[in-house]
């Protein structure tokens, strides 16, 4: 919302309300005892604390999305070291030595 600017618009993009919306704003703004918005007759600016807790919680949502991605990664190729030996006996012996 704070980069669209418009709770209308965010509730357009998230698919839900006016109400839902506006309910889980004010519910993490108590939560964090701190307004992350200013609202305005023509939409909403973020608080200066909004704009940090911003940057916070895009980097905690970029590192989620990372670790999610890698799981999915993990799951489907082949993960680990694999070492391959052989004994002396299974290496081929030249036909000169055979013969002696």
């Amino acid at each position: 919302m704070v980069r669209i600017g418009h709770f209308t618009r965010a509730e357009e993009r998230c698919f839900v309300t006016h109400p839902t919306l506006s309910h889980q704003i004010k519910k993490l703004e108590e939560e964090l005892g701190e307004p992350l918005l200013q609202r305005r007759k023509k939409g909403v600016a973020p608080t200066s604390f909004g704009e940090r807790f911003l940057v916070r919680a895009t980097a905690v949502l970029r590192e989620l999305n990372d670790a999610v991605a890698e799981a999915s990664a993990f799951r489907s190729e082949v993960q680990g070291v694999l070492r391959l030996g052989a004994i002396p006996t299974v290496a081929p012996v030249s036909p000169a030595r055979a013969a002696v």
